[in-house]
């Protein structure tokens, strides 16, 4: 993507979206019409990884070009529509589309914690036009849970430059009463069996670290996969379970209006 100059994130409608992109493509910017000449004289494709919403905005090699783009640009987006992942790959296609004077149209090809569209993607033909946003799972957790995989991490990816990034937040339903994550334990060890957690995927980074507070306070709660941020945050607001760990993002609307109860984030202060 050479042409990203003055691709400004703007409006407060966007919140943290806004300020994560203008922030990160401030220093992104310089650097992609030098890579992408560079790479001009391979074949391959690009890559944009975001890593939960750590961003890396990766490339491959391409076919030389006088002028890029010549027409419109596709971002593959390997969640379904509606997740922080989704959410920030639209934000960003909307500054290019601005920025590029083309099109760029976001597909969302979910599944298998974004080993489906890693697949697709790794085998398209070279296309400098297309690029992927790549999740946490499908960089680096997926190779150890799916023995055929369909691509390769390390060699199918060339990195570019980081979009951005932000904790993931353990939210509660506010029926649940608890307000710290020592509660939680406490409650989780009075009523073993009843309750669950949603997360995005089977070895998305949600799945994870519920998995590693069961391990480290012995309680038991049930794994609910969803296909996707936005349906996994959707069933703690309608109750069918109470729990879950997700980018700050994504929670942070429905923390903010008193419908999910935040515990804790990864992050090193608050």
């Amino acid at each position: 993507m050479e042409r990203l100059a003055d691709v400004k994130a703007r409006g407060a409608g966007h919140g943290v979206f806004s300020r994560m992109i203008a922030g990160a493509f401030a220093g992104m910017i310089a650097r992609l019409r030098p890579a992408l000449r560079r790479a001009g004289r391979a074949a391959a494709q690009g890559v944009l990884a975001l890593a939960g919403l750590t961003g890396l905005l990766c490339l491959g090699a391409m076919p030389a070009q006088a002028a890029w783009p010549s027409h419109a640009v596709r971002i593959i987006v390997p969640y379904p529509p509606g997740g922080s992942t989704d959410i920030l790959a639209r934000l960003v296609a909307q500054r290019l589309g601005e920025a590029l004077g083309q099109p760029v149209v976001v597909e969302n090809r979910g599944g298998a914690s974004g080993s489906v569209a890693g697949a697709y993607f790794a085998k398209m033909p070279a296309d400098d036009h297309a690029f992927l946003v790549a999740s946490l799972p499908m960089m680096a957790i997926n190779q150890y849970l799916y023995p055929k995989l369909g691509y390769d991490p390390d060699a199918d990816f060339v990195p570019i430059g980081l979009m951005g990034q932000t904790p993931n937040v353990m939210a509660v339903s506010p029926a649940l009463p608890v307000k710290t994550m020592r509660e939680l334990a406490d409650y989780a060890k009075a009523n073993p069996g009843k309750l669950s957690y949603s997360s995005s995927s089977v070895g998305s980074a949600g799945h994870l670290l519920n998995e590693l507070f069961k391990a480290n306070t012995g309680i038991d709660l049930l794994h609910v996969a969803y296909r996707g941020n936005g349906p996994a945050m959707q069933a703690l607001l309608a109750g069918e379970v109470q729990i879950t760990t997700d980018n700050l993002p994504q929670l942070l609307p429905q923390i903010r209006a008193g419908k999910l109860r935040a515990l804790a984030a990864t992050a090193p202060k608050r």
